[in-house]
């Protein structure tokens, strides 16, 4: 009996999978296009929100998406949009081997080198940064811009 991933696309297509979330938090946005910042841009257009991306897998198999919907099942709150709780258990390379691994395909050799960690980080602290982004940044941008600066 084949899982409800693999029947909904048998194919080997790649796509890219992006989390989005207004920057105020709440719920999570698990997507696919090829053409993220394009679809960020129109669901910003559609939910009159400032969203920004939290991470994109890129050039991925298309039947991630569907795996990581039904992975947080429990947490879907409505369509593609699930609760922020999803990111307590999220560690983007931990997700991606276990799908490769679902779906026969070979992941990484071993986890990369300490250059991405996950980190938590307190909503007040979030929000204040969030307030002094712009578009294109990231959470993770604007730490690292503080980082540097610190440095210098």
């Amino acid at each position: 009996m084949r899982s409800r991933t693999e029947n909904i696309m048998s194919t080997n297509s790649k796509t890219n999978i992006y989390l989005v979330q207004s920057i105020e938090g709440g719920p999570i946005k698990i997507g696919r296009s090829h053409n993220v910042r394009g679809r960020v841009q129109t669901l910003k257009s559609e939910y009159q929100a400032n969203l920004r991306i939290l991470h994109v897998f890129k050039d991925v198999d298309a039947r991630f998406e569907t795996w990581l919907h039904d992975l947080f099942a429990k947490e879907r709150l409505r369509g593609e949009w699930f609760d922020e709780r999803i990111l307590s258990a999220f560690d983007p390379y931990d997700i991606l081997a276990s799908f490769n691994a679902t779906v026969g395909q070979t992941p990484p050799a071993q986890k990369p080198s300490n250059k991405y960690v996950t980190i938590r980080i307190y909503r007040p602290d979030r929000d204040r940064l969030a307030a002094k982004m712009t578009y294109d940044d990231t959470i993770a941008d604007r730490i690292h811009q503080m980082l540097n600066a610190e440095g210098e």
